[in-house]
């Protein structure tokens, strides 16, 4: 970023960058890769160079509902939901940058970036959710296997001797991987780089989902940039291989990346207290039942804590001593 550009100046950008101008009749310029995709990744869109453009009435990816297509119909007022999120998750970003135009005097407590990672992490999500039942509401001749593993539902035999379905986690990169061969006769290569990025992308969403909480880490400008392209890039690669966007909007949505990219300051978010020196006696909250009180006395307990002290210290000077 520009170092004599204005703090004004800067918002500006930002929200020219996330609030395009529409054209002269109100609609926004069709979306479009930019340079990066092509000259970066080698991707090939040529599918896109002409002027009947996919989400258009005419085009031949665009199917009439007919009225009893119930099960369409509800797909359908969820259909903006994966580039909702997408979308919030590229402001939060914008946000970030704003805020942190000025030096920062300490590291930042996590406030940006988790949030960052969490939303465009749950609108890769939805975005497979939405396919997968996409898929399995308009092709007839998906199994029924394929279906409940895509639903994430398994059967279960009652003592009646009924079946019902109940619910069944499946690893959402997993079920990508099913909704790309049945829905698209797409067999991903797993040792392609946009994959090994996608499933990183995975495990630094899981730090925050199912946090390690022996593992404090920060969590820098780089770190976030990167996984928000390694998501992008998971709908984006299939797409230049398969020649049809998977996903209406993303090449937008990657656009915007791209510029933010180049607006961003290098920061790190942490845990407040990482890094402090704890070497000696501090008080911390904890309230349960039974707690070993001559290991961790209470606040309020002068006597104990006198006998505690004394102890440690006692204990440190036999370690030196040995």
């Amino acid at each position: 970023m520009e170092n004599n550009i204005t703090r004004d100046d800067l918002e500006g950008q930002i929200d020219a960058i996330l609030h395009p101008e529409p054209d002269e009749d109100g609609a926004l310029y069709l979306e479009y890769p930019c340079r990066r995709l092509r000259e970066e990744y080698s991707l090939d869109f040529s599918y896109m160079n002409t002027s009947i453009y996919e989400g258009c009435s005419i085009h031949k990816y665009s199917r009439l509902s007919p009225p009893d297509a119930i099960d369409v119909h509800t797909i359908t007022s969820n259909h903006d939901v994966p580039t909702s999120l997408f979308y919030s998750a590229l402001s939060i970003l914008g946000d970030s940058i704003i805020k942190y135009y000025e030096p920062q005097e300490y590291p930042p407590q996590l406030h940006f970036y988790p949030p960052v990672i969490l939303t465009a992490w749950s609108g890769f999500e939805s975005f497979v959710r939405y396919k997968s039942e996409l898929l399995v509401a308009t092709v007839p001749t998906i199994s029924l296997d394929v279906r409940r593993y895509l639903q994430e539902v398994s059967p279960t035999i009652n003592s009646n001797g009924s079946i019902t379905e109940t619910s069944r986690y499946y690893p959402v990169l997993d079920r990508y991987v099913v909704l790309l061969k049945y829905g698209y006769n797409y067999c991903v290569d797993k040792s392609l780089d946009f994959w090994h990025r996608l499933t990183k992308a995975n495990k630094l969403r899981n730090h925050y989902t199912h946090l390690p909480i022996q593992e404090p880490r920060d969590l820098n400008t780089r770190d976030v940039l990167e996984f928000i392209e390694s998501v992008f890039l998971g709908i984006i690669v299939p797409s230049s291989h398969l020649q049809r966007t998977l996903l209406l909007e993303i090449f937008r949505f990657y656009n915007m990346w791209n510029s933010l990219r180049e607006l961003a300051k290098p920061i790190s978010e942490q845990p407040f207290l990482k890094g402090w020196d704890m070497r000696d006696s501090y008080t911390f909250h904890c309230n349960f039942e039974g707690i070993d009180d001559d290991r961790f006395p209470g606040a309020d307990d002068l006597e104990r804590i006198k006998r505690f002290h004394k102890k440690y210290h006692t204990d440190q000077t036999n370690k030196e001593q040995a």
